[in-house]
């Protein structure tokens, strides 16, 4: 979708690798392995692997703050995994303070170090303008090759062996 929210992705991708099955001790991924995903494997494979994805001394001090208030209610158990409750309840509007490489970005939901309204104002205009020659070039090449593998991913389903359950987390 498009309403930016991190979290919302992070959940998505936790359901849609869930097996199709009531069984509560299945094998799928858990939260702890989306969680990892999002930050140790994403630093790495953005190459920020030895600089961010952990809180440990040396690396850079991203760290995200959540407003626990609403995800807390109406109840949580206290054995319940904490990691289970933000994916399952957690909002990007949660989110209460931000800091990057230890530098405070956002203090109670307030953006510090952007303008957004100026922000979205340039976005607005970038968007509308005319595209140059070469953006037109590039639009009408992106385009071709679309067909082109269009036509050469249309029958890659059927190939797809469906296991454990079907085509959205087949392991094979």
């Amino acid at each position: 979708n498009d309403d930016d929210d991190f979290i919302q992705e992070m959940r998505m991708v936790y359901l849609l690798h869930r097996l199709s099955a009531h069984e509560l001790d299945s094998s799928y991924l858990s939260s702890r392995d989306i969680f990892k995903m999002a930050t140790v494997n994403g630093a790495e494979i953005l190459g920020f692997g030895d600089e961010a994805g952990r809180l440990e001394k040396g690396r850079l001090a991203d760290i995200v703050i959540l407003d626990l208030d609403r995800i807390f209610e109406p109840y949580i158990d206290s054995k319940q995994d904490l990691f289970d409750v933000f994916l399952y309840r957690a909002k990007g509007s949660d989110v209460n303070t931000v800091l990057i490489n230890g530098e405070l970005v956002m203090r109670k939901k307030e953006v510090l170090k952007v303008d957004k309204k100026d922000l979205s104002r340039r976005i607005r205009e970038e968007a509308s303008r005319e595209w140059t020659l070469q953006e037109k070039a590039f639009r009408e090449a992106t385009e071709k090759l679309r067909i082109h593998l269009r036509d050469y991913y249309k029958d890659w389903y059927r190939t797809v062996e469906l296991e454990p359950y079907y085509i959205f987390n087949s392991r094979k």
